[in-house]
């Protein structure tokens, strides 16, 4: 955000797990992949803003506090997105990126809520969310819709620890979350898994708690959402 000309970022963690150690690995690779890294913002990368603070991010010393200090990044942690000290309509945008999926459902509404009294009329909320199950990326032999299969009481005894949360919910139920908290869509993409759907379609099984939903809905696993609160 802030190469694509963010004058400040604030940033709420529920644990401090941004490292010293973590910025440093991230700032090697970008050096030693400079020309990928700028392909990845594609037109941005031909402003004069892009062009001067990536220079300026290559250069930075070693260290979190450097970098925070150059980025005008704010990072708080432990935090509550569900309260944050930001005073009234004082953001342009309030995004994330896969994280909504390791937040319960009640707490996904608040943190709407608090995303609504801090942006300004005219800001958006931007939110990209992984909705597959997320041991599929470390193992290849589960299915990207495999948690689907358990219940709640199995899934919270197996896996829903504060180390691995997922909420399980379905593209449907983020929409209806959209709604209820009055956000209007302004541009939504939805990423199905033809492979999973097909499963699905072939009655490989899933929880009662999925059952009546639509194959398409059920086989999404990527949600893309941005929107203004009407």
């Amino acid at each position: 955000m802030w190469l694509c000309g963010a004058s400040k970022v604030v940033t709420h963690d529920v644990n401090p797990y941004l490292k010293s150690e973590l910025i440093d690995a991230s700032l090697t690779y970008m050096q030693h992949n400079s020309a990928e890294i700028v392909e990845l913002f594609g037109e941005w990368a031909a402003t004069s803003c892009f062009q001067s603070r990536f220079a300026a991010l290559m250069a930075v010393p070693r260290g979190l506090q450097e970098l925070l200090k150059l980025t005008g990044i704010q990072y708080f942690a432990p935090a509550d997105a569900r309260r944050t000290p930001l005073p009234d309509a004082a953001i342009d945008c309030h995004l994330s990126s896969t994280v909504l999926e390791h937040v319960a459902r009640e707490d996904i509404r608040a943190i709407f809520v608090e995303a609504r009294r801090v942006l300004r009329p005219s800001g958006v909320m931007a939110h990209c969310i992984d909705l597959s199950d997320h041991f599929a990326a470390f193992d290849s032999a589960l299915n990207k819709l495999n948690f689907l299969q358990f219940s709640d009481a199995e899934w919270g005894f197996w896996a829903n620890n504060r180390f691995m949360y997922q909420n399980r919910l379905r593209a449907s139920d983020y929409k209806l979350l959209f709604e209820q908290v009055g956000v209007k869509p302004l541009w939504l993409r939805c990423a199905v898994d033809t492979g999973a759907a097909e499963s699905l379609r072939n009655s490989v099984g899933i929880n009662s708690r999925f059952a009546g939903l639509p194959v398409d809905d059920l086989a999404t696993t990527g949600l893309t959402f941005v929107g203004r609160f009407s």
